[in-house]
């Protein structure tokens, strides 16, 4: 049978590395995100406890290029390695390590949607059909031979999650599929997408930010986009951080209320009728996220979200101002 090792830290790892051990793929070893890494990985999981209850070598990292992983890959004498969720360059000296390979996957259709984040910009372009591609990974990034692509259809205005538990049920079926026709001696191969090369920048949690002079229509998926299993889309009202998980376009009766835009027209519930660029658009799921034991209220009707810059820096100067006059006062005493 093919020795394969599994690298990853993440949800997606815990759900395809599980499938392969139901199917009784011949896992050798696994490398894991170290504790450390776990304010970084949005959709972190414990990747190790599942390797410890089945028995299985692992090793917790913060780096897969390290001296100490590199060791380690290299005692457990595996054929491929495969990044089931992992976001760094595996550099040659590791890649060396599997003679038959390193599989990586990625939830686009390669050569199309290259880099980072591409959940989150699948639904920022709107897309309503992507797929996941395997791939012999190589030095640069999402690049090599094409072992499998699975297409897959996205329903409308889906959230992160409705797109990451597609990209993931389609990961583990590859992976699975993969593994078999390793194992009777087959190494699949697709032909590259007939799209043009794209890459998809990095996206950071600040990204979130909802600048309300934007329509409607893209903080409807800016919120999507970001919301959980990723930190979310947030503003700021009364000195307070306020996260959005849900957005709803607004109805025709919403259509009746104006404001500046960042105003809050209506209240229903947990969500706010909140004034766009264009028109307003419910916002809700919403909590405070600088202090959750402030109970107060989210918004009143006719406040405003966000800073007014020049009100703030007239405020800043004021009380500067008023500090010097006081540091004067104390130095002629």
């Amino acid at each position: 049978m093919t020795r394969i090792m599994c690298l990853g830290g993440n949800i997606e790892t815990e759900i395809v590395l599980q499938a392969l051990i139901g199917q009784k793929a011949q896992i050798v070893g696994v490398f894991c995100a170290d504790d450390a890494l776990k304010t970084e990985i949005s959709d972190y999981a414990d990747i190790a406890s599942i390797a410890r209850s089945r028995g299985l070598p692992c090793l917790p990292i913060s780096n897969i290029n390290s001296s100490e992983a590199i060791d380690f890959a290299a005692q457990q004498d595996a054929d491929y390695l495969f990044v089931l969720g992992w976001s760094q360059i595996i550099e040659s000296r590791m890649l060396a390590q599997f003679p038959k390979g390193v599989i990586g996957s990625h939830p686009a259709p390669l050569p199309f949607g290259k880099g980072r984040a591409p959940v989150p910009w699948t639904i920022l372009r709107g897309d309503r059909r992507s797929a996941i591609s395997l791939f012999k990974m190589t030095e640069r990034i999402d690049e090599g031979a094409l072992l499998i692509r699975r297409w897959f259809d996205i329903g409308e205005r889906p959230y992160a999650m409705d797109v990451y538990d597609l990209v993931t049920a389609n990961l583990k079926r590859a992976f699975c599929d993969l593994a078999c026709d390793l194992d009777n001696g087959i190494e699949p191969t697709v032909k590259p997408a007939d799209l043009e090369a794209s890459i998809y920048a990095r996206r950071r949690p600040e990204d979130g930010w909802i600048n309300f002079d934007h329509e409607a229509e893209y903080i409807d998926r800016l919120v999507r986009a970001v919301s959980p299993p990723y930190p979310g889309a947030y503003s700021y009202l009364d000195g307070r951080k306020i996260r959005f998980l849900r957005a709803e376009p607004a109805s025709e009766t919403d259509m009746q209320y104006h404001g500046v835009t960042g105003q809050i027209l209506r209240k229903r519930q947990d969500m706010l009728l909140i004034q766009c660029a264009d028109s307003p658009i419910w916002l809700g799921g919403n909590n405070p996220n600088t202090d959750q034991r402030d109970s107060r209220p989210i918004g009143n009707l006719g406040d405003v979200f966000g800073y007014r810059v020049e009100d703030k820096l007239q405020v800043l100067e004021s009380r500067i101002t008023q500090l010097e006059e006081q540091l004067k006062a104390q130095e002629r005493i």
